[in-house]
């Protein structure tokens, strides 16, 4: 699907690699939906019950965050993505068990991502244990700017939205808003998220309530 320019991610999750590819605008040598697909390197082959498969409808547009999917008592059951769309739909979550099957997403997961802004895009989660809950920051924006640069969050504890916490979380004193985010880590001694994104900036995300000061 390539050869050049490979447009996807990889996520390694219960000791295999899970793999998306997306459309390239100039370079796919076979044009294709965004397709997930699994590996297994200690078999060296495909995972048992896998093949690649076309996550997040007929508007998605790039699968770009694959995740552990967890139980409430933080066992892992399955990988999920994310697709974003071309039309203002909100992002797309999928849910697969181990053997490659689909399965309901959890609770509340899918409610986080909102509608309304044209060409979302969803990128890898920070996944952090913080003050013994067990959540998922994800970086989101639209290419029209209805969402100009956003934090959504996710509670595996909860099963649902993280408690309390804005969804979704604007940085309006950074660049006006303006962040188009693409990841984030977390400094533990500060218990801080620090992202950044498309225009260089690097901001601080506080993992209990979204503002840009922590």
């Amino acid at each position: 699907m390539g050869p050049q320019d490979f447009l996807g991610v990889t996520a390694a999750v219960n000791d295999k690699v899970y793999i998306s590819s997306n459309n390239s605008s100039t370079n796919d040598t076979m044009p294709h939906p965004p397709t997930v697909t699994c590996f297994d390197p200690a078999i060296k082959a495909p995972c048992a019950g896998w093949t690649p498969q076309a996550d997040g409808g007929p508007n998605a547009t790039r699968i770009l965050a694959i995740f552990t999917e967890r139980d409430a008592a933080d066992n892992a059951i399955g990988v999920c993505t994310v697709a974003g769309q071309s039309t203002t739909d909100a992002p797309v979550v999928t849910c697969h068990r181990f053997d490659g099957t689909i399965h309901p997403t959890p609770p509340g997961l899918q409610d986080i991502f909102p509608s309304g802004g044209k060409g979302s895009v969803v990128f890898q989660p920070a996944d952090i244990v913080y003050s013994q809950r067990h959540r998922l920051y994800f970086p989101f924006y639209t290419e029209d700017y209805k969402f100009p640069g956003n934090t959504l969050c996710y509670s595996w504890t909860a099963q649902a939205a993280c408690p309390g916490y804005p969804q979704p979380a604007g940085h309006p004193l950074v660049n006006g808003g303006k962040t188009l985010d693409y990841g984030y880590v977390f400094y533990q001694p500060t218990g801080c998220l620090f992202g950044s994104g498309h225009f260089g900036w690097i901001f601080g995300v506080h993992p209990t309530n979204g503002t840009s000061t922590c």
